[in-house]
């Protein structure tokens, strides 16, 4: 259950992520979008699955060893890379994704990946998207807790029309049962105090950005 399938886009990792995926789980999946396949490479880590229709990449220039599964995409198309890979994901039976290399570069791309996190969340599946300086997490109707370790600002925003029964708590600035609209940012720039805190939504979905 604790399986995780790590998917890798072709936008801003942190080096220190493609260190760590050398010790993934045997358990867990990890799949190349597109160019996604450079960094690992680079790193000489191989995804189980190179899935993409070569666009951020020049598969030509590619020296791939011949025991990767590649799935090569049509670039007209209704599902971005990572989308497909998500997919991909789901269909393996996983439930459980960590996306990386999803943000910086083209800004649409970015809120693309956004929406995917909300996606996988109305779905029930647990999501987190790492940038290079900070995490994001899409909670419904559920909650998301940080260490008292945690430092820096935190920034909260409704992605459905309403989100109701908002909390946030151990943090500097507290709510409590408040309802947050996606016309009005109200839950931008909080700060960690050194307390143990959470956010929780009753109902409605909601994007958390904190510091990695």
């Amino acid at each position: 259950m604790n399986r995780i399938c790590h998917v890798i886009g072709a936008g801003e990792i942190c080096k220190n992520d493609i260190a760590q995926l050398k010790n993934k789980s045997t358990n867990d999946l990890l799949i190349a979008a597109d160019g996604g396949i450079l960094p690992l490479l680079e790193s000489g880590i191989l995804p189980d699955v190179l899935i993409g229709d070569f666009d951020s990449c020049d598969e030509k220039k590619l020296v791939l060893p011949t025991d990767i599964p590649i799935r090569r995409l049509n670039p007209i198309k209704d599902y971005t890379d990572m989308h497909t890979s998500i997919q991909h994901g789901l269909s393996q039976g996983f439930r459980r994704f960590f996306l990386y290399g999803a943000t910086g570069g083209r800004i649409d791309h970015t809120i693309a990946n956004i929406q995917l996190l909300s996606w996988l969340a109305s779905m029930g599946c647990s999501a987190r998207m790492y940038g290079t300086d900070n995490q994001f997490d899409v909670i419904r109707d559920s909650e998301i807790r940080f260490s008292s370790a945690k430092s820096g600002f935190l920034s909260v925003f409704s992605l459905t029309d309403e989100s109701t029964g908002v909390y946030e708590t151990g943090l500097k600035y507290q709510l409590e049962n408040a309802v947050l609209k996606n016309t009005y940012p109200l839950g931008v720039s909080n700060e960690f105090i050194g307390d143990e805190s959470c956010i929780r939504v009753g109902c409605g979905t909601l994007l958390v950005i904190s510091p990695r």
